[in-house]
């Protein structure tokens, strides 16, 4: 997915969560909603036309261009999106949880999204 937006910021979305059908500690499919307690908005994704898909202020995950030939897409879950059940923010846990590495190039990445009315 490319989402063109002029110049390159953060958006935010009430309903955004990271989703992890499999993962390094062999879990079960595990949803990670944003760690925001409703009261102000928090960076959801970060859209820009340079980038590929960037979840989270603190690149929760990051999908880096030609990710299929490089290994330039990271993982710091924990700082927009809750991380996994026992870690915190930039562990070597949480970093490594989706794809086994810190900086991986990725198999497979699904992006979603909510048509709001």
């Amino acid at each position: 997915m490319l989402l063109f937006v002029e110049g390159c910021g953060y958006k935010y979305s009430p309903t955004a969560f990271l989703f992890s059908l499999v993962n390094k500690p062999g879990w079960e499919p595990m949803k990670m909603p944003q760690r925001g307690d409703g009261t102000s908005p928090v960076e959801s994704i970060y859209a820009c036309d340079r980038y590929g898909p960037v979840f989270g202020k603190g690149f929760d995950l990051k999908i880096g261009d030609d990710a299929e030939f490089k290994r330039n897409s990271l993982a710091n879950i924990g700082w927009t999106f809750k991380p996994p059940i026992g870690s915190r923010y930039s562990t070597s846990f949480a970093n490594t949880f989706m794809a086994g590495v810190e900086r991986f190039s990725p198999d497979e990445v699904e992006v979603l999204y909510e048509q709001v009315d």
